[in-house]
């Protein structure tokens, strides 16, 4: 991608870092507080099972 735009210079930005799997519990302190109504809404999808 070009970045700054305009400029001519082209930089890569991995969408993905890293991988991991959690629980819900262990999930939520890592979610910024925007992303832990969908941890919530699966949550509800799976009848309380997650």
């Amino acid at each position: 991608m070009e970045w700054p735009p305009r400029s001519g210079v082209q930089q890569d930005f991995p969408e993905i870092d890293r991988v991991g799997w959690f629980t819900p519990e262990a999930a939520a302190p890592l979610l910024v507080p925007g992303q832990r109504v969908f941890l919530e809404r699966l949550r509800e999808h799976l009848g309380g099972r997650a």
